[in-house]
């Protein structure tokens, strides 16, 4: 197992972090890795050209970059929240948006217990929306600054992974809330705390 458990003293229940290792983080960037390197070559095979040489038909030029970066984390995290929301039908104080220097913006999580399920859904729905679908679209259209956008979007998933690397061997009915500060989350062994 990679991923580090700590046994944490939590009134009132006993909780168990599981919190990534860089192995963990090694694995997302793995992931990235070949997820780019498929998609740009899907791509150049498909349409006979790089993504990469549409680049220039970015609207606003470098001000239109900086604004579609802090849109997308911001709506990054919104995914997050969301989705946590929706699927495990938590109310609005089960979700903390807050700023963090670490990422240098801002970070969803969930403070109330939920299931790895429903954790899980959460931490993945920012790279589907975000990442795999718009590189399928981008693919599809012949669109590479789509393309290039979508892989950039996924950039902002590589915590994401490692969280899922890390929790991967958790059962999916366990409750859990995201960990504060790292990588993984909180594993909560009552449920008295759900809504």
């Amino acid at each position: 197992m990679f991923a580090r458990q700590v046994a944490v003293g939590m009134s009132p229940e006993e909780t168990r972090e599981t919190v990534g290792t860089w192995r963990d983080a090694v694995a997302g960037g793995a992931t990235l890795a070949v997820a780019w390197a498929s998609a740009l070559t899907l791509f150049e095979t498909r349409w006979h050209r790089s993504a990469l040489a549409d680049l220039h038909k970015q609207p606003g030029g470098w001000a239109g970059v900086l604004v579609v970066v802090a849109l997308s984390a911001v709506v990054h995290e919104m995914l997050h929240a969301g989705s946590w929301r929706l699927l495990g039908r938590l109310p609005r104080k089960a979700i903390a948006v807050q700023p963090t220097w670490q990422a240098m913006g801002l970070a969803a999580r969930v403070v109330l217990p939920v299931s790895m399920r429903v954790y899980r859904a959460g931490l993945a729905m920012p790279c589907f929306l975000m990442g795999v679908l718009p590189i399928l679209v981008g693919t599809i259209t012949g669109n590479g600054l789509f393309l290039a956008w979508a892989l950039f979007f996924s950039l902002e998933c590589f915590s994401d992974l490692g969280s899922l690397y890390a929790t991967r061997h958790l059962p999916a009915t366990m409750l859990v809330m995201s960990h504060p500060s790292k990588l993984g989350c909180r594993q909560v062994s009552s449920a008295h705390d759900l809504p």
